[in-house]
């Protein structure tokens, strides 16, 4: 009797989340509760995540410096940062929003009146795709997250159309804060494509009960907007200087998201249209099923006799675990449509196969995961390293070949490369069309790009026989030659002479130009009436941090500042002062920061300042509390509505 309640009665409704909980929970355990990592993480994509500590909104590490999108914390009250160290404490964040997105698939699918064993194996199916351990392994937060709010947001989309209410209202909206909150383009792309296709398709079928439902749909989207105002503007800001347009649409992103909840959708209405078949069409379905099953299995054994399949098992292994699963669920489905097993059985069959499939297939990555402190040894700090950090200079390296994009080196060093997701536009022009450009004995480097960024260190595996560079080190364990680029140029230098050039390709030309010299010339784009070359000058750097640099500098004329800084001129970017009052920075050589700086001896510091912090803070704060007042609001009004207090709405088909 016990049992039938769970399973079958009032309170299966309860029961098989719970389950579904428990059964996620216990399958990444090691991760959940102990804090195991994979040691395949690269030191690249830790740092673009787990390795950030404290609000950092620019990075001088990586790419010369650029504005670090990924983390969210300086958007975040003292609170919400509290309540998830706390929580992190007991239980692995990720694996928190790994439970939420299946629970938003089981909910889903349980709204639409499938049958709740189907819901409970499509919503353990989305934890058990591919794609969930490649995501915990690279600690892909926002892309979890914004995997793990898809499914509340169809289903509360849905809802508002059906109900239109203040509870509806409230949920979808906080669901939208969670989505725009992750700045995951691919994901907010996805979402605004579903809802199109979904007005569209209502608008097709009862035009005349859409346009209440658009007007409440766009109320939800214009609070949810509010509520984030702050990292908005700072993202927007940022894309109008980034490589990529905020418009431009990942087709590969996108389809990942859809994919993700496609998966087990199908799973799910596959299984209800087994279950739904009558007598003739389950005999029709058990024979199209044996004849596949007969096709699959002339498949394979073709393909066993084309390939060497016993000595290449490890390579074919990849093909057959899709294809072991495929025919494993057609097996049961076979003695389910045979009337050999019953409804009951079939559910609890396809629980081990999902769940063995999953194990087998990843076997490596669970067995690979480590603790952290083991994991942290991994990547311990090379010869290499240690050199490198015995220079107190301020300084940058360029890792030569593939070790460019290893965000690794941006771990304890400045890099000029590294592999960012977002990268701004006229650093990633420069790296394209300049850095590679031959200048010297046939030798693919652009030594103007390289001196006036700062690179004092190459590191490569290779012997490089250049008059610029010295032999510096070798890394006997890593196999790398670090070498001495003579040539590069400090941190920051007055120009000796200016150059005005408005084409942008035109700069490019000038800076691929083996005539140029950066050190004597500067390229600007607009004209700068009364500089002049200093005779006597002095430049200190005081003081360097990620958002914070100050000179104390000494010219005897008017001048221009050169600093091997990226150029941002955004409105939440970077501003400068000369002496406590603000002064304007141009852009120099494309990429760097040119000040003007009169004669005498000055303070300039430079900041990467949020305009109107506190301003947008607190209308993003607003915009929260609304949303939850319309949230708790609607939900008393629900319950005081349903006064026999119904457990689950049911919406319609």
């Amino acid at each position: 009797m016990i049992l039938y309640k769970l399973f079958a009665g009032k309170y299966r409704y309860f029961f098989y989340p719970f389950l579904l909980t428990i059964t996620i929970l216990m399958i990444f355990f090691r991760i959940g509760f102990l804090h195991y990592e994979s040691p395949k993480i690269s030191e690249a994509d830790k740092y673009s995540s787990s390795e950030l500590s404290g609000a950092m909104i620019w990075n001088a590490s990586i790419n010369s410096g650029v504005p670090w999108l990924l983390d969210t914390e300086v958007f975040d009250s003292q609170l919400l940062t509290s309540l998830r160290n706390s929580i992190e404490k007991v239980i692995n964040w990720q694996i928190l929003i790994l439970v939420l997105g299946s629970l938003g698939i089981y909910v889903l699918l349980s709204f639409f009146r499938l049958f709740p064993p189907i819901c409970f194996l499509a919503a353990l199916l989305y934890s058990l795709t591919n794609y969930i351990p490649v995501l915990l392994g690279l600690q892909a937060e926002n892309i979890l997250i914004s995997l793990a709010v898809f499914p509340w947001l169809i289903l509360f989309v849905h809802y508002l159309y059906e109900r239109k209410s203040l509870l509806a209202f409230g949920l979808l909206t906080f669901f939208q804060i969670l989505l725009i909150r992750q700045l995951y383009l691919p994901a907010i792309h996805a979402y605004l494509i579903f809802t199109a296709v979904y007005i569209i398709l209502r608008w097709l079928l009862n035009w005349n009960n859409i346009f209440g439902f658009i007007l409440l749909f766009f109320g939800t989207v214009v609070l949810a907007l509010i509520s984030q105002t702050q990292p908005l503007l700072y993202l927007l800001d940022f894309y109008k200087f980034a490589q990529t347009s905020i418009f431009t649409l990942s087709l590969s992103g996108i389809m990942l998201i859809y994919l993700q909840i496609a998966i087990p959708v199908i799973f799910s209405l596959l299984v209800a249209t087994l279950f739904s078949l009558n007598y003739n069409h389950k005999k029709k379905a058990a024979q199209i099923t044996r004849n596949l099953i007969f096709f699959l299995l002339l498949l394979l054994i073709l393909y066993i006799a084309f390939n060497s399949f016993v000595f290449e098992l490890e390579i074919h292994r990849k093909y057959l675990q899709p294809f072991i699963l495929l025919m494993l669920f057609l097996l049961i489905s076979l003695a389910y449509l045979s009337k050999r097993i019953i409804k009951p059985l079939f559910l609890i069959l396809l629980f081990p196969v999902l769940l063995v499939n999953f194990l087998f297939s990843q076997n490596q990555f669970f067995r690979n995961l480590q603790k952290p402190e083991k994991n942290l040894a991994s990547s311990a700090i090379t010869l290499s390293d240690e050199y490198l950090l015995k220079d107190e200079e301020i300084f940058r390296i360029f890792p030569l070949g593939p070790e460019m994009k290893n965000n690794r080196w941006a771990l304890l060093h400045q890099t000029i490369g590294g592999n960012y997701q977002i990268c701004l536009k006229r650093y990633s022009e420069i790296i394209d069309h300049c850095l590679y450009a031959e200048l010297i004995n046939r030798v693919p480097i652009n030594w103007n790009i390289l001196n006036m960024l700062n690179v004092k260190y190459l590191i490569y595996n290779e012997k490089l026989s250049l008059d610029n560079l010295e032999y510096a080190y070798y890394d006997l364990i890593e196999k790398q030659t670090i070498y001495l680029n003579k040539n590069y140029l400090p941190r920051a230098w007055f120009a000796s002479d200016t150059l005005i050039i408005h084409n942008p390709y035109q700069i490019r030309k000038k800076l691929n130009s083996p005539s140029f010299d950066p050190s004597k010339t500067a390229i600007l784009e607009t004209k700068l009436e009364h500089v002049a070359s200093p005779v006597n000058s002095r430049i200190t750097l005081t003081d360097l941090k990620n958002e914070f640099l100050s000179f104390e500098v000494e010219t005897d004329t008017t001048s221009l500042l050169v600093i091997s800084e990226i150029y941002y001129p955004a409105r939440y970017g970077w501003n400068a002062y000369l002496d406590g009052d603000e002064i304007p920075i141009y852009p120099v050589n494309y990429i760097l920061r040119g000040v003007i700086i009169p004669s005498g001896i000055h303070q300039l510091e430079m900041k990467f300042e949020l305009e109107n912090f506190s301003l947008t803070w607190y209308i993003s704060l607003s915009g929260f509390i609304l949303t939850l007042l319309l949230l708790i609001t609607g939900a008393y009004l629900y319950r005081v509505k349903n006064y026999r207090g119904e457990i689950v709405y049911r919406l319609k088909r």
